[in-house]
């Protein structure tokens, strides 16, 4: 199975002797940054805070791992960390949120540490959830606090919670706001999620932790035997809603599906594939160059991965055979492709897209080269990134 040939590959990653020496690689948009050595499976986190960008992963050393930011080591103790996901907080220090074995190993928690400009930790780790946990979202304030949404307790019998942590790091107590609910996802203010029981999934508008409105939307993509639900995503366009499922199959495959809709009318979910069209020219909006015209087809996108933000499209990074680029659909259907770098074989887990103010985007990705990578469209970024290349 795939997940389990990546498990190999990423050990070989995090003990091999041998000088790291990546190629030289470009994307349309310009270098790829090799960041670090692989030593997990989904893309680097960033944070885009004004002109400033942070990017988090994971180091793995004989003696422990480690959570990284822009280069340096944090001194958080961590077990198992995964799912880094960072966000701005007050006097631009950041949030960092993560995913890891609670202290006295009942299960996993969630888990955030309140950093500085000089990537120092001032406050954390800090045990955010109080029980085993699953899967969480975040949805930033503009005062820079967060609400978290999270499932926890029995696997089979999953709630949902929700808690607040303020501009400073601290965290309140969490209060259960859904029962049955797993996979829960922030668009806007509406808090989106996977009912266990029917396999529906359901919306209901969000306010200072307190959910209301709850509708039951689409039924999800058909699972069978060995299918595995990576992640559920949500996002929007100005006139619809986006639900995004990637599946792997129990081949080993990974499928992305969506569904688009508005209110009460919603599309059946669908296995998203794209068939660009050559010689032609699609204005995308974003200061990335122009990509080619697309409709919906049969190259099919794998481990697509939603841009945060409501723009004049719905936007995603996604594999596409061996291309990793960028897809724009409008009203429920793909209207253009970008293909942005050439993948050694392939993704061995989601990418991350985002995008700053000046609509410049930037893309982390590990694939089959074994590193850590970024590409962006900020001339500046990559030039001043070179304080993090890896020796070549």
């Amino acid at each position: 199975m795939r997940w389990l040939w990546c498990l190999f590959f990423l050990a070989a990653c995090a003990t091999s002797d041998a000088p790291v020496t990546p190629e030289k690689r470009y994307s349309a948009w310009g270098e790829v940054i090799p960041l670090a050595e692989a030593q997990q499976v989904d893309a680097p986190a960033l944070l885009l805070n004004v002109q400033d960008l942070s990017i988090a992963w994971l180091t793995t050393t004989p003696v422990d791992t480690y959570h990284t930011i822009n280069g340096t080591l944090l001194t958080i103790p961590t077990t198992d960390p995964y799912h880094q996901t960072l966000y701005p907080a007050d006097n631009a220090f950041k949030h960092l949120i993560w995913l890891d074995a609670a202290v006295d190993g009942d299960g996993m928690r969630i888990w955030s540490a309140w950093i500085s400009p000089q990537e120092t930790t001032e406050r954390g780790p800090i045990p955010v959830s109080d029980r085993p946990s699953y899967r969480y979202a975040v949805l930033p304030m503009p005062d820079q606090s967060l609400w978290l949404v999270w499932s926890g307790d029995l696997p089979g019998e999953p709630n949902l919670y929700s808690q607040f942590i303020d501009n400073h790091g601290r965290n309140r107590l969490p209060q259960r706001i859904t029962s049955d609910a797993d996979y829960p996802a922030f668009a806007g203010n509406h808090l989106y999620w996977i009912n266990v029981l029917n396999n529906t999934v359901h919306q209901a508008d969000f306010t200072n932790g307190v959910i209301d409105n709850e509708r039951e939307l689409v039924q999800i993509p058909e699972l069978y035997l060995g299918d595995w639900l990576l992640n559920f995503q949500v996002g929007q366009d100005q006139t619809h809603t986006y639900l995004v499922w990637n599946i792997q199959r129990a081949s080993g495959n990974v499928e992305t599906w969506f569904s688009a809709g508005t209110g009460d009318d919603w599309m059946s979910p669908t296995r998203l594939g794209i068939n660009p069209q050559p010689q032609t020219r699609f204005e995308t909006g974003f200061n990335g160059g122009s990509a080619l015209t697309a409709v919906n087809g049969d190259v099919w996108l794998s481990w697509a991965a939603v841009l945060p933000g409501q723009f004049s499209h719905f936007v995603m990074a996604a594999q596409a055979g061996n291309q990793l680029g960028v897809v724009y659909l409008k009203a429920g259907q793909v209207v253009g492709w970008q293909s942005v770098v050439t993948l050694e074989l392939g993704l061995i887990g989601t990418p991350q897209l985002r995008t700053d103010r000046n609509l410049h985007l930037y893309l982390t990705w590990v694939d089959t080269d074994g590193y850590l990578n970024l590409t962006t469209t900020h001339p500046e970024i990559q030039h001043d990134m070179t304080r993090w290349f890896l020796p070549r």
